[in-house]
């Protein structure tokens, strides 16, 4: 039975093998950006491509793996792009004979990487969904015990907190794609206003930084969550499932 990882780990190696020509030495071994193997697996959407090997705790540990089995480094780097080393990429490929997904891409042929693709996006929305569920049910925990008297108070915002940061820029591009979108707009356009709207005025309240906690679980949380339960398999859905992981985030830890 195949892990996440598993599947994770495959992609990176084909991404690997797909880009070695890029990045092939004289001495035989390969050096590549580690953007150019993760994009190698990537969607595409209003706000552009994305990699589908976006789980950053799984990239790491498949990376890791591979590493401590000796088949490739990871270098670091305080301003440049990390990068990814192969000292012998046919080793590495001999290695994934026991990785089933792995085989299973080729045995698959021209309808290999699709597979893997939709594999890889079933394995992040499961992830997301997981997270998410961990997050709300602290956001959930906080308010019963924060009690209706405090709900209304303005929230200790700090404007330089990264998972701010996130939660504004990810809610940002999800009404972007909302707004972008104008099969929403045509069949239920009061609603479509209606939310865009509640979360426009929600979220300019967080960025001046004066938002009650209740406001931004009404007027922004709640309708962000709605969209991506309505629209789980479009692109606005993702982008405000997405949205609402990082909204969450900020909210359980303050």
């Amino acid at each position: 039975m195949s892990e996440p990882i598993d599947y994770y780990v495959a992609a990176i190696v084909d991404g690997i093998e797909q880009s070695q020509d890029s990045g092939t030495r004289e001495d035989g071994a390969c050096t590549l950006p580690l953007s150019t193997v993760v994009n190698s697996y990537s969607s595409g959407g209003l706000l552009g491509k994305e990699t589908l090997l976006l789980n950053y705790d799984l990239l790491m540990k498949s990376l890791d793996m591979l590493a401590k089995q000796g088949f490739l480094e990871v270098w670091s780097d305080d301003i440049g792009e990390t990068i990814i080393y192969i000292k012998d990429p046919q080793a590495l490929f001999d290695s994934m004979e026991g990785n089933l997904p792995f085989q299973r891409l080729y045995l698959l042929n021209d309808n290999g990487r699709s597979w893997l693709a939709a594999a890889l996006d079933k394995i992040n929305s499961k992830a997301s969904n997981d997270l998410e569920r961990e997050y709300v049910e602290q956001v959930s925990d906080d308010q019963e015990t924060s009690g209706e008297e405090h709900a209304w108070e303005p929230l200790p915002v700090e404007l330089d907190d990264p998972d701010l940061a996130d939660a504004i820029s990810l809610s940002e591009q999800a009404i972007a794609v909302i707004e972008a979108s104008n099969g929403y707009a045509d069949s239920e356009p009061s609603e479509r206003n209606s939310i865009v709207n509640s979360m426009k005025g929600s979220l300019q309240s967080l960025k001046a930084g004066m938002p009650s906690r209740k406001a931004i679980l009404e007027g922004l949380y709640a309708p962000m969550k709605y969209i991506a339960k309505k629209f789980t398999d479009a692109a606005m859905g993702k982008a405000a499932a997405s949205a609402v992981i990082a909204l969450a985030k900020w909210l359980s830890g303050i």
